[in-house]
């Protein structure tokens, strides 16, 4: 009995055994259709929990291009960003809270491959053994994007087309705008908004208003309406504008509309209408002036004309009806005016030309003038000048005995203001020349004095102690009495020859000779005053030098030089006596290593009005007369003197002498 409940609960067992493994059997069979089934679709489709992937089909390892193997070792943070991830987790809390959220969204996918791919998700949430999961469907949507993209950019360009265009632009539904670009609210002077809120109508001028409504309404019902017209406008500021306006029916959101462009003509209106007004004006003035006007095609045919009321010549309007270019102007006038003709339309200038018209035994100047206006016209304008050139004529004459007196009263004005500005320059020359003299001769006297007084007192001296002085005493008031009557005797010897060069009574006789000689011999009588100082005298002048000049003075003018060279250079100093050849002179320079002078004294130099009297190294003394008599003697001689003013050690006198 126990056997045959064993067996029994033993058959029960393979039969329990049997039905699992069938079960387990079916399980696989239903895995491998779902699985089949799920990667035959075109969307991938991946389960995850915690991150984790737990499954996906073949899509979506196509999608990313990992392998199998791979992807077991990825999570939801390699192929989204984290913004992402926490975007799905709040919306995963906030399912399991009851809250209603969006399953669709559109986001970036990061591949293998380093590149992203745009991808829309649909997400739904599940428990899988007893644990939140998220199963994210997953479609490439590069193509739609990418569609997309160029959408928005042509849309981009064209909004921008419309808004940069200088038409206004109106899309116009049953009365109202629905839309206006830039230019349209520029022009009508509202913002967007506020033409939207406006029946296009209410901007249109009342003269204008009723056409332009009924256009509008009718071309809406598919009405044949003509769509370029003009017509005002009042803008926000109340302002008339004229707008030239084109209308075309068109579908807006799926509704018959009107697209309307605009473009404001103002301006070219005023333009026009100032144009009538002008030509009204001209016509006027053409009516008033006494010139006759002819109007003539390039095919010499008369196309209108102008003859004033009251003319000369026998023109008339039955006369000139219907004429050429050669029936009216006779044969000589006419070759002149189709020669001018010629001129004016090459070069596009008017033409101008007086031409004499013989008539009833009287003749008439007449100006004649040739325009062209194009092409294909020109104009001839004839003016009677015959009065005019009659008192052209009388004012030539006139004007004619104008300039001859004109001239004359010129002449003698232009002589008479020479004649004054030389009494000027004459009048200042002999005040500054007094003012110099007198302050000249007054500087004499001084100097004059000074030794006088020296040479009375040693005199007085030597007459009235003369018996108490002994020998050596009387020596050195001899000495300073000589020295004394010497210095009077050199001043009044160059005083002398300044008055004498003042007065024009020395004679002035140039003559060409060696220069180098007359050195050589100024050289020679100094030597001994060089001697007893030790000084060096150096001639660098070459042989022959030769000069055209008065050889006294020169001979005046390098003793003073050679003199003042020595008397201010120290025991054992040096002189040289240098020349230069230029184009039209020689220039000869007398330098010493001397004391020097500073700047004010040189500027001082060669003036009548400042003499300066100096003593030398060895107390020498100077008239101050000497270089005033050099530069008076080198300026006759048709040269100059001067100084070197950069040099601060001795002194560089130069001069010039011509060449013959």
């Amino acid at each position: 009995m126990n056997h045959k409940k064993e067996q029994t609960a033993a058959f029960a067992d393979a039969d329990k055994t049997q039905m699992k493994v069938s079960k387990i059997k079916n399980l696989k069979l239903s895995e491998n259709y779902y699985a089949t089934l799920l990667n035959s679709i075109n969307e991938a489709i991946v389960v995850s929990q915690e991150g984790k992937f737990l499954y996906y089909n073949k899509q979506f390892i196509d999608l990313l291009g990992y392998n199998s193997s791979e992807l077991q070792k990825l999570n939801y943070n390699s192929i989204f960003s984290l913004d992402i991830i926490d975007f799905f987790y709040e919306r995963e809390i906030l399912k399991t809270q009851g809250i209603d959220v969006p399953s669709h969204y559109e986001t970036v996918l990061k591949r293998k491959n380093g590149t992203e791919l745009d991808v829309e998700v649909n997400i739904s949430f599940m428990n899988y053994k007893d644990k939140p999961s998220i199963v994210s469907i997953i479609r490439d949507i590069k193509k739609r994007k990418s569609i997309e993209n160029n959408l928005i950019e042509r849309e981009s360009v064209l909004r921008t087309i419309m808004n940069f265009t200088p038409s206004a632009l109106f899309i116009i539904k049953g009365e109202h705008l629905i839309y206006v670009n830039k230019a349209a609210e520029e022009i009508c002077g509202y913002k967007a908004a506020d033409l939207q809120s406006k029946k296009f109508w209410d901007i249109v001028h009342p003269d204008f208003k009723e056409i332009v409504k009924m256009r509008g309404i009718a071309r809406q019902k598919g009405f044949n309406v003509t769509n370029h017209y003009e017509f005002k406008i009042i803008n926000a500021e109340n302002k008339e504008l004229w707008v030239e306006y084109m209308a075309s029916q068109i579908t807006f959101n799926g509704e018959i509309a009107i697209l309307g462009t605009g473009l404001d003509i103002t301006k070219r209106k005023n333009a026009e209408e100032a144009l009538i007004e002008s030509e009204k004006r001209n016509k006027a003035l053409l009516k008033a002036i006494p010139d006759l006007v002819f109007r003539f095609n390039d095919q010499d045919n008369l196309l209108d004309f102008h003859v004033p009321s009251v003319s000369v010549l026998p023109f008339s309007q039955r006369v000139l009806m219907d004429k050429s270019l050669h029936d009216v102007f006779s044969k000589e006038l006419l070759d002149r005016i189709i020669s001018a003709k010629k001129r004016a339309f090459k070069s596009g200038s008017t033409e101008i030309f007086e031409a004499e018209i013989s008539l009833q035994k009287e003749t008439f100047c007449e100006e004649i003038r040739v325009v062209t206006f194009d092409k294909n016209e020109y104009v001839i304008i004839m003016r009677d000048i015959t009065e005019r050139k009659r008192n052209e004529e009388q004012i030539r004459v006139y004007i004619e005995e104008l300039k001859n007196k004109q001239n004359q009263l010129q002449k003698s004005t232009k002589e008479l203001a020479e004649l004054n500005t030389k009494l000027h320059d004459s009048e200042q020359k002999l005040i500054k020349l007094n003012a110099n003299k007198d302050k000249f001769f007054s500087i004499i006297s001084h100097d004059l004095k000074s030794p006088f007084i020296s040479l009375i007192g040693f005199a007085e001296m030597l007459t009235k102690e003369y018996e108490t002085m002994d020998v050596q005493d009387i020596r050195a008031a001899q000495e300073n009495i000589y020295r004394s009557a010497s210095g009077i005797y050199n001043l009044l010897e160059n005083l002398l020859q300044w008055s004498r060069i003042q007065t024009d009574r020395i004679e002035f006789s140039p003559v060409i000779f060696n220069f180098h000689s007359l050195v050589k011999q100024v050289i020679n009588i100094f030597t001994s005053n060089a001697q007893n100082k030790n000084i060096t005298i150096i001639n660098r002048l070459k042989f022959p030098l030769i000069v055209y000049a008065d050889k006294n003075m020169i001979d005046t003018v390098l003793r003073n030089l050679l003199s003042n060279a020595i008397k201010f250079t120290p025991q054992n100093g040096r002189i040289i006596i240098a020349s230069q050849e230029k184009k039209n002179d020689v220039i000869l320079s007398v330098t010493d290593s001397g004391t020097g002078m500073d700047k004010e004294t040189k500027i001082k130099l060669f003036r009548i009005d400042e003499l300066i009297t100096k003593e030398g190294t060895d107390k020498e003394k100077g008239t101050g007369l000497g270089l005033i008599l050099c530069k008076e003697f080198v300026e006759k001689n048709r040269g100059k003197i001067w100084i070197d003013p950069k040099r601060t050690r001795g002194s560089k006198f130069m001069f010039s002498v011509p060449k013959p």
